[in-house]
């Protein structure tokens, strides 16, 4: 039997930010469905007692935490594009021994296509990745090795990627579009992302000039997708 590994994350107030790296998220890995979050403590073998786990969240619950770039991870068997995270008080509440060195993130894909992962890297490279999100809970997370366990719950929120892609579909039909279809909405939303800011929840920017130009021009476009889905 496979060991069970015991990590605690630190999730995020939701809001524009958080939503729309959720959206990222799930556009890039439809069957995952775990919500936007940063690995801080683990593996453990035993859950921490529920004082302790509170100690910590008090530690960094309602914190700024920087988001500042991206990155990735590329070797023989991983395929995985992150954004880059930072905060004094992360420093406090880290804990992965078995981790080298000191770099929080947030994984956006961790899956098998080394060529989905290098276009997701490109498209997200291209815009101006520096914004902030407020620190929430830490939540234990079960894992056995190879395996993930989908503690986030199995629903989604397509409204956003709705607004971005200008046309109603329903979750399994991201399951059947092509990468390229994926990476043209992405790319809207992180160019939205870098428009946007925590504080304001209207920074989904409707109304930005430049953001409908890009939708206008890419009605046609997104008429084809429609349809291919039905």
């Amino acid at each position: 039997m496979a060991k069970m590994r015991i990590f605690y994350v630190l999730t995020f107030r939701s809001g524009f930010i958080v939503g729309s790296l959720n959206a990222i998220k799930f556009l890039s890995d439809p069957k995952q469905k775990i919500l936007t979050h940063i690995t801080v403590r683990g593996p453990y073998e035993h859950k921490l007692d529920e004082k302790k786990q509170k100690e910590i969240e008090k530690k960094i619950n309602g914190k700024i935490v920087s988001i500042n770039g991206v990155g990735a991870f590329f070797n023989e068997n991983q395929s995985t594009v992150y954004l880059k995270c930072d905060s004094e008080d992360l420093m406090e509440i880290w804990d992965k021994p078995s981790y080298k060195g000191y770099n929080p993130h947030i994984t956006l894909y961790d899956g098998k296509s080394r060529e989905y992962a290098k276009k997701l890297l490109n498209v997200l490279s291209r815009n101006d990745i520096s914004f902030e999100a407020t620190a929430d809970r830490i939540l234990p997370y079960n894992s056995i090795k190879g395996q993930k366990d989908l503690f986030f719950g199995n629903t989604f929120n397509t409204t956003l990627i709705e607004k971005i892609a200008t046309f109603r579909f329903r979750d399994d039909d991201i399951m059947r579009m092509d990468d390229e279809v994926k990476l043209k909405i992405i790319d809207d939303i992180s160019d939205l992302l870098a428009k946007s800011e925590e504080h304001d929840p209207r920074a989904m920017i409707q109304t930005n000039e430049s953001v409908v130009k890009k939708k206008q021009n890419r009605l046609l476009f997104d008429e084809e997708i429609k349809a291919k889905l039905n």
